[in-house]
């Protein structure tokens, strides 16, 4: 391969690592988000364990166990997205 097919192989890892790396904070910024108390505007850890985990107060609603939250989904979905974009960061080649 030439210099210039390889520089262009290189811009196109680097666009899929950055776009990868981006899905995965959008993805995971309602969760991010859910730990901001409106009234004091600080973060409240008890309230990221709410939204990933639910209320420890209320009976568990139907789904994964463990899980009953509004956000864990988006927690989810932003890890899987990271570790792509590690993955496609971190191999030598795609061919």
């Amino acid at each position: 391969m030439g210099q210039p097919a390889r520089s262009r192989l290189g811009l196109l890892r680097l666009a899929a690592v950055l776009g990868l790396l981006s899905a995965g904070f959008w993805s995971a910024l309602p969760w991010l988000g859910c730990d901001l108390n409106p009234v004091t505007h600080a973060v409240d850890p008890f309230l990221l364990r709410v939204c990933t985990f639910g209320d420890p107060g209320l009976p568990a609603a139907d789904g994964v166990p463990g899980f009953s939250g509004p956000y864990w989904g988006n927690l989810i979905v932003g890890i899987a997205y990271l570790i792509a974009g590690l993955v496609v960061g971190l191999t030598k080649r795609w061919s």
